[in-house]
């Protein structure tokens, strides 16, 4: 009885444990996912502006970083090549 007792006490020590690293991950994917969405908030597509006020003079660029949409940044953050 005592082995018993054991191995039902270790076994709630280790799901207590799993519980308190799975809220652990919750909680920094979560912080992760805020700074990603802030980033990706940032690095938004905008077009270069024609001098006459005609349609726009070449593609879309971004309007964070200035480099032709989508930029870098965008692409890594999207998973993209």
């Amino acid at each position: 009885m005592t082995t018993h007792g054991h191995v039902a006490g270790s076994q709630r020590r280790t799901i207590e444990g799993l519980r308190e690293a799975n809220a652990g991950l919750c909680r920094e994917h979560a912080a992760l996912k805020a700074r990603v969405e802030a980033v990706l908030a940032l690095h938004v597509e905008d077009e270069w502006e024609d001098m006459l006020g005609g349609p726009p003079a070449k593609p879309g660029i971004c309007g964070h970083c200035a480099k032709d949409w989508p930029c870098p940044t965008r692409r890594a953050l999207e998973g993209e090549p």
